[in-house]
C-alpha cells in the first residue's frame, strides 16, 4: 500500500461510518466533520456543533534492516464544549464532554483499524488538553502502524 492509498484509506473510513456518525449526531446532533489535512481556506468551524476529526498527512518510516515500514499519523478531534453538559454531585464538578472525547478516540480508533490490512500492528498514544478548552475540548492521537514485509520484497520501494 503507497502512503497516499493509506491515507485515502483512513480518511474514507472515517468520513462514511456509520457506527460514529449515529454516536456523533446522539451526542452533537450532527455527524462529525473529517478534515483530511488543513487549508486556511477550509479551517474546521468553530461554530459548528458537529465534532471535527483532523488529520495530517502520513510520515512513513522503510526499514530493510526490520523488513518492516512504519507508518506515523497525527489525529485531532474537536468537540463541542458548549453541547457538553457539566455534571455536579457532592462537590465533584466534572465535564461530560471529557467522557465524549474518551470515548471518541476509541471510536475513532477503532474504525482505523477496522479499515486496514489485518496483517498490520497499531501502537497508538492519545492525550486530551482541557486547558482553556473553551470553546471546545480536544483530542489527539498519534498513531503508528508497523506492516511487516514478505521475504523477497524491499520495504524501501
Amino acid at each position: 500500500m503507497d502512503r497516499y492509498e493509506f491515507y485515502v484509506t483512513i480518511v474514507e473510513a472515517l468520513a462514511h461510518n456509520s457506527d460514529l456518525a449515529d454516536w456523533s449526531t446522539t451526542y452533537f446532533g450532527a455527524a462529525c466533520e473529517v478534515y483530511a489535512g488543513l487549508d486556511n481556506d477550509d479551517l474546521p468551524d468553530d461554530k459548528s456543533s458537529a465534532p471535527r476529526i483532523v488529520l495530517a498527512y502520513p510520515g512513513k518510516v522503510a526499514s530493510q534492516e526490520n523488513r518492516d515500514v512504519t507508518w506515523r499519523l497525527a489525529v485531532w478531534l474537536i468537540i463541542d464544549a458548549a453541547a457538553a453538559k457539566i455534571r455536579a454531585e457532592d462537590r465533584l464538578h466534572e465535564l461530560i464532554g471529557v467522557e465524549l472525547i474518551f470515548d471518541m478516540i476509541t471510536k475513532v480508533q477503532a474504525v482505523v483499524i477496522a479499515a486496514l490490512p489485518a496483517n498490520w500492528f497499531l501502537a497508538v498514544e492519545d492525550e486530551v488538553d482541557l486547558i482553556g478548552m473553551r470553546p471546545e475540548i480536544h483530542g489527539y492521537m498519534e498513531l503508528t502502524f508497523t506492516e511487516h514485509i514478505t521475504i523477497g520484497t524491499d520495504p524501501m520501494l
